[in-house]
């Protein structure tokens, strides 16, 4: 080993009590904090803009020119992934706090004794065309916002079903013919519900929440 190197090690041991070497800054960081808070406002105001895109944006009113990779960088360093997007339910506001009230007011209800006796039945349209895979730039939490999920356009062709679930599993699954109007529903629940109330609740015991009609083998209570 050199003696210079020896000399060196033994001196800077005397001056810091360590050979190890001082921590150094590194690279200086290509984006400064203000230029991420551009870019950010950027992303929030398109968030289905691919990489790309956001890319030629954030280079024509920035300093200097970055790279794909660079952005790519920052935004998953403050969160944001490219997430499919959600889709945005169809309720309105008052029937959203309708809903939300009845399950807080059936939440401590017990599950043998009422909830086995539920019956939970819904219509659900399959479009085609109507389904495709939309991607977003969106941190792990705003899922739910609204600047942050898609309303499909409603299409006229497609195929109607209903389908049923209770305690005891998945149940019925119908296809349904032409407009759903209430003699239509009544005449699915005749075809396709009975059967099932038959089938695990004999005594006609048993709780369709949300509708309620008449029949001449018993009554359905909302």
């Amino acid at each position: 080993m050199n003696r210079s190197v020896v000399s060196r090690v033994i001196s800077r041991y005397r001056q810091r009590g360590s050979v190890e070497n001082r921590p150094r800054t590194g690279r200086p960081p290509i984006l400064s904090p203000r230029a991420k808070r551009v870019l950010f406002k950027d992303v929030k105001k398109s968030r289905n803009a691919p990489l790309q895109e956001i890319t030629n944006t954030f280079n024509q009113g920035g300093p200097r020119r970055v790279s794909q990779r660079t952005i790519r960088r920052a935004l998953c360093e403050e969160g944001y992934q490219r997430r499919m997007i959600r889709k945005a339910i169809r309720l309105r506001v008052p029937n959203r706090r309708n809903r939300l009230a009845w399950c807080r007011g059936k939440l401590h209800l017990p599950v043998i004794g009422y909830w086995d006796r539920v019956v939970f039945s819904d219509e659900s349209k399959v479009e085609i065309g109507a389904n495709k895979r939309v991607y977003i730039w969106r941190k792990a939490r705003e899922e739910w916002k609204p600047e942050c999920m898609n309303t499909p356009p409603r299409k006229k062709f497609g195929i109607m079903v209903w389908g049923c679930i209770s305690y005891n599993g998945m149940d019925t699954l119908a296809f349904v013919k032409g407009n759903l109007n209430a003699p239509g529903y009544q005449g699915i629940l005749e075809k396709n519900l009975w059967p099932v109330a038959a089938k695990y609740f004999p005594s006609n015991d048993f709780i369709l929440p949300g509708r309620q009609c008449a029949s001449s083998q018993g009554a359905i209570y909302g």
